[in-house]
């Protein structure tokens, strides 16, 4: 099951989050303490910090969090883990049980960003099941455009 969160105070907490804990990465090379003295002058980044930028950067971009991402020991990643649990057991404790075995969520900016995520997931599963044509817009999700809100 998904759980839809929309806040748009949460996701500017990720947001800000986000920003902190990339800066943190980038403050420690010595290359980017100095203006660069050439533009074929490179830094090197780790891959496993760099997929994090990238994964949570295109998350923030069309509007979403997944608060799998917030740093390990925080209160913001406990707050998302005991509402999962949360959701889990009040799901466990219906009569009679459902099938849901597992309970995920995102953290939405706003009912837009919730939208257009699922739009584009339930399009991408009719063509997988053939109950549509594929169209010639967004063959990929990094296809879609982000949205700057207002």
């Amino acid at each position: 099951m998904d759980l839809v969160i929309v806040s748009e105070r949460r996701f500017n907490e990720a947001l800000q989050l986000f920003a902190d804990s990339t800066f943190l990465i980038l403050k420690g090379e010595s290359k980017l303490k100095t203006q660069r003295k050439s533009e074929s002058e490179t830094v090197e980044i780790g891959t496993k910090a760099m997929q994090m930028i990238r994964n949570q950067s295109k998350a923030l971009s069309l509007g979403y969090v997944n608060p799998s991402d917030f740093a390990d020991d925080t209160a913001e990643k406990q707050d998302f883990y005991d509402l999962l649990r949360e959701a889990g057991t009040q799901l466990a404790g219906t009569s009679p049980p459902g099938p849901i075995n597992r309970v995920s969520a995102r953290i939405y900016r706003d009912w837009d960003a919730a939208e257009r995520i699922y739009e584009y997931s339930f399009r991408r599963l009719a063509e997988s099941w053939e109950l549509t044509q594929p169209d010639d817009g967004d063959d990929d999700i990094e296809d879609l455009e982000p949205r700057i809100p207002k």
